[in-house]
């Protein structure tokens, strides 16, 4: 489906994603819904294209969480953030997610991506940097065993969590 550009291919690609319902999902668990079942390919066009059908498709589904008169209620992060005048929002936080999850995750990259890092990649107008953050936190700094994963907010686990003595 998304081996190539050509209009049969693209529309197959369209095709397939428009048959997921992303409706009031966060567009973290919105993508994860995707890559559940559309592996992504290696090469970077490839993965471009797949990510562009699906912020696409999210936004179908949530025509007006992009494009607000005023503040509202952000279900990415579930934060509050400022309005968004900019439809290439879902393509570049999906992207964004893609790429920190690889950086932290490949045992070969030797300089991690940092927190400043992140924000400076991804800030975007209308998104707050304690919503990165928090994206941030939940990707890199809670193992994945953690047993509140999916079970509530991220503040709700940063609370749980213990200080730092340093």
């Amino acid at each position: 489906m998304y081996h190539s550009g050509d209009a049969f291919h693209v529309r197959a690609l369209k095709s397939h994603i428009e048959q997921f319902d992303f409706l009031d999902d966060p567009l973290d668990v919105a993508l994860r819904k995707l890559l559940m079942d559309v592996a992504l390919p290696r090469e970077t066009q490839q993965i471009d294209r797949v990510i562009e059908a699906f912020a696409n498709r999210y936004l179908q589904c949530n025509p007006s969480l992009f494009i607000s008169d005023g503040a509202f209620l952000f279900t990415v992060w579930t934060h509050h953030c400022s309005s968004f005048q900019n439809t290439d929002h879902p393509y570049i936080l999906a992207f964004s997610l893609i790429m920190l999850h690889t950086d932290a995750f490949n045992k070969s990259n030797k300089r991690k991506m940092t927190k400043a890092d992140y924000r400076k990649n991804t800030g975007l107008p209308g998104i707050a940097s304690e919503v990165l953050d928090v994206r941030f936190f939940e990707l890199i700094a809670i193992p994945r065993s953690c047993p509140l994963i999916g079970r509530c907010s991220a503040s709700t686990i940063i609370s749980s969590l213990p200080l730092s003595s340093s």
